[in-house]
């Protein structure tokens, strides 16, 4: 199963690593799971299901066609 992560007040949403700890392309996420916060810049929060109204980060997208290749 895949976790997201993004940002509240971002557009885009990105892969998260097995660890949990950083995105596919490098970015730190917080610990904290379930909801995003009210809108505000801050911290990329994870996520259990991949948000419908968001875009896929460009790098992460990239880093996975990459993984699926080898």
């Amino acid at each position: 199963m895949n976790s997201y992560a993004t940002g509240p007040a971002s557009r885009i949403y990105h892969i998260v690593v097995e660890r949990g700890a950083y995105t596919l392309c490098g970015l730190k996420v917080t610990s904290l799971r379930g909801t995003l916060p009210a809108k505000g810049s801050g911290p990329l929060y994870l996520l259990s299901e991949k948000p419908k109204d968001r875009t896929l980060c460009k790098h992460c997208e990239r880093l996975k066609e990459q993984s699926n290749d080898a």
